[in-house]
Formats: structure tokens, sequence, C-alpha cells
């Protein structure tokens, strides 16, 4: 019975610490915020009622879960979509002071060429900047060597700033 409680404990704990981000990746997958709530509850639950812990990295796990219950959100609405396929940039980042400084037009460029990206390319950005997963998670998440999904996220970053540098648009200034 006591490991049951800790398994318990330690899925709250992932709970609490994550549910921002897992609320983000539902709602990109899904399109909607209640979908996306229904999906982390409908994972949470499922990770509760099983009473047994991951193998590996318990988030990853627990995000995996959190994706594969919004996937299904957005099958049973629509019919058939696949996991991370037409993941879009829809919520806001990580906290982060470079994102506050982007603004308006800036930002749905930003959001446009991330779009524009292979989606493989897209999954590993977005799980990465707007999750906060590590490489690591994410590797385990969806199922790829470690080294794949970072040469992934370093060809996508490379492509977004050529991109960057070669689109004329008014950057922050910074104060001194």
């Amino acid at each position: 019975m006591g490991t049951a409680m800790q398994a318990d404990a330690d899925i709250e704990g992932i709970y609490r610490k994550h549910r921002r981000e897992m609320l983000a990746m539902a709602a990109a997958i899904t399109k909607c915020p209640n979908r996306a709530q229904d999906a982390v509850q409908t994972a949470f639950c499922q990770l509760c009622a099983s009473g047994r812990q991951a193998n590996g990295d318990q988030v990853a796990y627990a995000f995996a879960a959190v994706q594969n219950a919004a996937v299904d959100q957005k099958r049973a609405l629509a019919g058939g979509a696949q996991p991370l396929a037409n993941l879009e940039v829809e919520a806001d980042p990580c906290p982060d002071p470079l994102w506050e400084l982007i603004a308006g037009e800036d930002r749905r460029l930003v959001r446009g060429l991330v779009r524009s990206l292979p989606r493989r390319q897209r999954e590993v950005v977005i799980l990465h900047l707007y999750t906060g997963l590590t490489f690591g998670q994410i590797a385990d998440a969806l199922d790829a060597p470690l080294w794949t999904v970072a040469s992934r996220y370093r060809r996508a970053l490379n492509h977004l700033r050529e991109s960057l540098h070669s689109c004329e648009w008014p950057r922050p200034r910074l104060p001194r």
C-alpha cells in the first residue's frame, strides 16, 4: 500500500510542477482549452488508476500520457489526427525575458517561422521551448534517440536563425 501512495504522491508532484506546460502542449494539439484540460485530467486519472510507475523518466512518461490523451480528444472530435503532426504554436512559451521583448507582429513572424519547420523539427522545438522538457525527456516522449532529438533541435534553430536574418523586421532595443 505504501508503494501505491508514493506513486500517487509522485504523480501529484509531477502534475503540480508541470501542469501549465502540459496544458499548453495539449491545447496546441486539441486547439481547444476545454479539451486540453480534459486531456490532462484523463491522463493523470489513468496514471493514478494504473498504480504503476514508469521505468524511465516519470516526467517524460507523464508528458507522453498527456500527449496521447490530447490526440485521443482530437480524434474523437475530428476523426483521426496523428500525434504532434499538426502541432501549432498557440500558447506562450515558458517565461523568458527575450520572449517578453517580442510583441505583436514580431511574435506572429516567429510563430509563422516555427510553423514552417519540418514536422519533426517543429515537435522538438515546441516541446523544448514551449513546455520546458529536456532533450532526454523529449527523446523518451517521442521514442527517438537523444542525439537525434538534439540534432533536430540544432537544425531547426539554424533554419530559424537564417530565416530571421533574411527578414526585415524591427528588433527590440535592449536598455543599457
